[in-house]
């Protein structure tokens, strides 16, 4: 192939980050991030109530991964303020914000974002329509992201959107140009899902002539998907994006209880379970040795486990560029 590999990358928050910290390097792959826009907790929640922005956390993230600045210049925009009417919000959201207030448009607002953080590829918004994540779940109704995230889920779960949002223009052509996309890691119903649910979505994902990969999350989310194996992520996955996935990408290596710490309270590993004879599972050793640090002034509490962008990258541009 004589151009760059179009990459496309669904999600929104860590996950997505590391994968694109994974491979921004790679001077092969045209690189996109859509990204979830369901957030209303912590600074993003706070935004949105106050200025009636979009969130931008997840795309600051995004941002930040691909941005091809010095260090500590990304560790001044990450910086969050630990005290005062500002407390809990990054500098880096407080940017987006003031960059869509002034484009009153956040497609442009992060152009000039990409100009001012020095990013390489893109980073973009599933949608442009103000929403929030809805699940029915054995017969209540939880609306919010924030509040989902703190909810034990019931079965039968329902997913929707408030709003009827419909797919961005430069998500939509996102995901018709991909040669590659690559939905996950991250939280299921917080970060992944909310982007499938979002008015023709679905429809381009079902008609994209890209090759799908999905790459499992490393533990379970406590309340959520208990009990969960990848197959049972893998289901989720297709059923909602009603998409068949080409490839799935497993972690097989055993999590200790020293780096098991670093996840939420009850969390799992994701084992492979019954898609260990499935030809499309490729299994390898993907954790990060060193753990996320939680943030000053950082409310919400993470899970600090993550894949290791080094171990992501020689593993997705092998599958992606076999010798």
């Amino acid at each position: 192939m004589d151009r760059p590999l179009c990459v496309t990358v669904i999600g929104g928050g860590t996950g997505t980050r590391t994968v694109l910290q994974a491979l921004r390097d790679e001077t092969r792959f045209d690189l996109t991030a859509v990204v979830s826009m369901a957030d209303n907790g912590g600074s993003s929640g706070k935004l949105r109530k106050e200025l009636g922005v979009l969130p931008p956390g997840d795309l600051r993230q995004c941002l930040l991964a691909l941005s091809m600045l010095p260090p500590e210049l990304k560790a001044v925009l990450e910086y969050r303020f630990a005290k005062g009417t500002i407390n809990g919000h990054p500098i880096g959201n407080l940017l987006i914000a003031a960059a869509q207030e002034y484009c009153n448009n956040m497609e442009e607002a992060l152009c000039l974002m990409k100009l001012l953080l020095q990013v390489r590829g893109n980073v973009v918004p599933v949608t442009t329509t103000p929403t929030h994540l809805c699940i029915e779940h054995g017969g209540t109704v939880t609306t919010g992201e924030i509040e989902i995230v703190h909810t034990t889920l019931a079965e039968p779960r329902r997913c929707s959107l408030t709003g009827d949002p419909h797919v961005g223009r430069s998500a939509l052509q996102a995901i018709n140009r991909a040669d590659v996309i690559i939905i996950g890691p991250g939280n299921l119903y917080a970060s992944v899902l909310p982007n499938f649910l979002v008015r023709g979505v679905r429809n381009a994902i079902c008609t994209a002539p890209a090759r799908f990969v999905y790459l499992a999350n490393l533990v379970t989310s406590p309340g959520h998907t208990d009990g969960w194996d990848a197959a049972k992520y893998l289901a989720t996955i297709e059923e909602y994006s009603e998409r068949y996935m080409d490839i799935v990408v497993v972690n097989d290596r055993e999590l200790s209880p020293e780096l098991l710490a670093h996840a939420p309270a009850g969390a799992a590993p994701v084992v492979i379970g019954t898609l260990r004879e499935d030809q499309r599972v490729l299994c390898a050793d993907l954790v990060d040795p060193t753990p996320l640090q939680q943030q000053k002034g950082d409310i919400i509490e993470r899970n600090h486990l993550r894949h290791d962008p080094t171990k992501l990258r020689t593993l997705l541009t092998r599958l992606l560029f076999p010798s």
